[in-house]
């Protein structure tokens, strides 16, 4: 049976994975402590895209769980938010513009590579069905959407967007229809009692499509 790990290293850089989980559960937490797990035993860095301090939630939810994670490991983009979670290495402004967000988020992000010396990386990205919420119009929409787009085939890259797939029912439908369409991944998460089920929806090896993974809801500490 396949298990998470496996999975992580038969998604290949330059691929955009979407993970849906539900609201009410803690599967994204444990979700991404072993995807930084994952990517410290290979000897990966990880770039965490902090949108709207989603990190902070994420670490103020692992602290009730009794995990002690600082992300001090990981590099950190942060866009708007207060909370000062991990290794801060750029933060772009929250502009009512999305075309100015979306560049400058690429400028910073394209500097911090450079600065860090940073070849290639898995990217966790927190938050970014919240950013969705700040846009006023479909052109809108697919401005983020097509900044998304854009990572695709990047070989320096793998990025895990972990969305709550309950905020994005309030959020107009084509949000969820686009992400759908650029996403080269998706998996489906389901809470059952300890462990997490995860149904790939989608994926590049047809042999993956329909697979399921039981994912135990704890990691070594």
């Amino acid at each position: 049976m396949l298990t998470f790990e496996e999975l992580l290293d038969e998604i290949k850089f330059g691929e955009t994975t979407i993970l849906f989980y539900p609201g009410l559960s803690y599967i994204r937490e444990f979700i991404i402590l072993k995807i930084l797990n994952h990517a410290k035993i290979r000897n990966i860095p990880v770039i965490i895209d902090d949108n709207l301090d989603a990190l902070s939630i994420v670490s103020r939810n692992l602290k009730i769980l009794g995990f002690a994670e600082d992300f001090q490991d990981a590099y950190v983009v942060k866009t708007g938010g207060r909370q000062n979670i991990g290794k801060i290495i750029t933060r772009v402004r929250l502009h009512p513009d999305p075309r100015v967000y979306i560049q400058e988020y690429s400028e910073n992000i394209q500097r911090s590579l450079k600065e860090h010396r940073i070849e290639r990386f898995i990217n966790i990205v927190l938050g970014i069905e919240d950013l969705f919420r700040y846009l006023n119009s479909p052109h809108e929409v697919y401005l983020l959407v097509l900044a998304i787009q854009r990572f695709l085939g990047d070989k320096r890259r793998k990025a895990f967007y972990i969305v709550n797939e309950n905020s994005l029912k309030v959020l107009p439908p084509q949000v969820y229809l686009e992400l759908m369409r650029v996403a080269t991944t998706i998996i489906r998460a389901v809470p059952n009692f300890i462990t997490a089920n995860l149904t790939i929806i989608k994926s590049l090896n047809p042999g993956l499509i329909g697979k399921e993974i039981s994912l135990e809801l704890e990691v070594e500490r």
